[in-house]
């Protein structure tokens, strides 16, 4: 009788241990990754260095579509705008705990912090590619890490661009500090952007 126990509980064992996940296969990544550009919605990050104007993936596929040598029409891409859209500056976290770095206003450390996010939502007309021009003010793309940039959301023809500052308030030991934004304030950033409409 013990052999046979012995025997169910190790092919038990082993069949949950073959069932597992293989976790070692999963490689972490600070990086925000796009989703599919097949997909309804994207989602994309422009640092200092993306070239403008930028076109997210989804937008360029559409574009490149009716590519040279098939049967289907060639779009004819015409520019409207520019456009501007001014955001709207929330605060989204409170006595949040961020590693503050690379600051001239403040030591690299932690720091007890109220994290903003400046964000603009637009719709272009139906059937239109959008090409965003740029920013006024340049926030982080990501708060945690402290990557310049921004960050573009888009689900069909609607963009949502969002844009985050932080204000330490506090140091580790509870001493105040000056609650100077960083990288700045971006209370009234305009996004500037044209889209394009096959005519």
């Amino acid at each position: 009788m013990k052999k046979l126990t012995y025997t169910l509980f190790s092919a038990l064992f082993l069949l949950l241990g073959s069932c597992n996940k293989d976790e070692s296969l999963v490689t972490p990544s600070d990086k925000v990754v796009t989703t599919d550009i097949t997909s309804p919605s994207s989602t994309e990050i422009i640092t200092p260095e993306t070239p403008l104007p930028f076109m997210t993936r989804q937008d360029l596929k559409i574009k490149n579509a009716a590519a040279p040598g098939s049967n289907l029409r060639v779009a004819t891409w015409t520019e409207f705008g520019p456009y501007t859209v001014t955001t709207a500056t929330t605060k989204i976290a409170t006595n949040t705990k961020i590693q503050i770095m690379n600051s001239p206003n403040y030591a690299n450390t932690i720091y007890i912090c109220d994290v903003y996010s400046s964000t603009a939502t637009f719709t272009t007309p139906s059937g239109t590619l959008m090409n965003f021009k740029g920013a006024t003010k340049l926030g982080y793309s990501n708060y945690t890490n402290q990557t310049p940039g921004v960050v573009i959301n888009q689900t069909g023809n609607t963009y949502s661009i969002t844009s985050y500052s932080i204000v330490p308030r506090y140091n580790m030991i509870g001493q105040s500090t000056t609650q100077r934004p960083i990288p700045e304030d971006l209370t009234g950033t305009t996004f500037s952007y044209t889209y394009l409409q096959d005519i």
